[in-house]
């Protein structure tokens, strides 16, 4: 209904997903970070990451795909969605580089580049924030990485 009256999301309203498993009581793990130009196209082929999610090891893991919206602060401290910056090359850069700096950050087990070595040009400070509770904020600071202490 409201695709209808509205027309299609823009090509990057959920650039970033999140591919997390958790087995038994254990805890929720992020295993895959990628990004999209779109909801739909990324996933209709198969995709990779996720043909890797039927080796045995995650069997019983129960599996969830995370959509996140990008909005970045400008210096008058102004919100900006990423679909707003221009041009777009720089929008796909700022993607680019936040993908990077969260890969290096939680260091998932399936992602295979970005863990080694930092390859973002320009780290920012991070600011996830989930819908279901404003009071469980992370921030992720530049060059950051505590793979050892992040789930």
């Amino acid at each position: 209904m409201i695709l209808g009256r509205c027309g299609p999301l823009p090509l990057q309203s959920y650039p970033l997903y999140f591919v997390t498993t958790k087995i038994d009581e254990g805890p929720e793990t992020i295993v895959y970070i990628g990004k999209t130009s779109s909801r739909s196209k990324r996933f209709s082929g198969g995709h990779t990451a996720i043909s890797k999610l039927h080796h045995p090891k995650f069997s019983s893991a129960e599996k969830r795909l995370y959509l996140g919206c990008v909005t970045f602060m400008d210096k008058a401290t102004e919100y900006v969605p990423l679909e707003m910056i221009q041009p777009l090359a720089a929008a796909e850069n700022l993607l680019a580089d936040l993908e990077m700096q969260l890969i290096y950050h939680f260091q998932p087990e399936l992602n295979t580049s970005g863990k080694k070595r930092r390859l973002s040009k320009v780290e920012q400070l991070i600011h996830i924030q989930g819908l279901d509770s404003w009071k469980k904020d992370n921030f992720l600071y530049p060059g950051d990485n505590y793979a050892s202490d992040v789930t």
